[in-house]
């Protein structure tokens, strides 16, 4: 019973820590897409006019990208924690 409850002690960390890295990428990708997307939108700007909006789109990107971690992340870190309380309350039981 020890070997299965460090394994699964082992396994919820590793998605903890991989929760954690899909929020990073998240962000990162949603504000690059949007950067990407903003600062090539007309061929005719100047390239002063297309770095700022490639800003502009970074900052709404990342914004967005932490709007959209919280809620794709924050649910498998309830889901975590709904795990340990179940486990915690079966250990009390028992």
């Amino acid at each position: 019973m020890n070997f299965l409850h460090r394994i699964n002690s082992w396994l919820a960390t590793a998605i903890a820590t991989l929760n954690a890295v899909l929020a990073l990428l998240i962000v990162g990708f949603t504000a690059l897409g949007m950067a990407v997307l903003l600062g090539s939108v007309d061929d005719e700007a100047s390239a002063a006019v297309r770095i700022v909006l490639g800003l502009v789109g970074f900052v709404v990107g990342a914004l967005l990208g932490v709007v959209i971690a919280i809620a794709v992340c924050g649910v498998i870190a309830v889901l975590l924690d709904i795990r340990q309380v179940l486990i915690d309350t079966r250990d009390r039981i028992s």
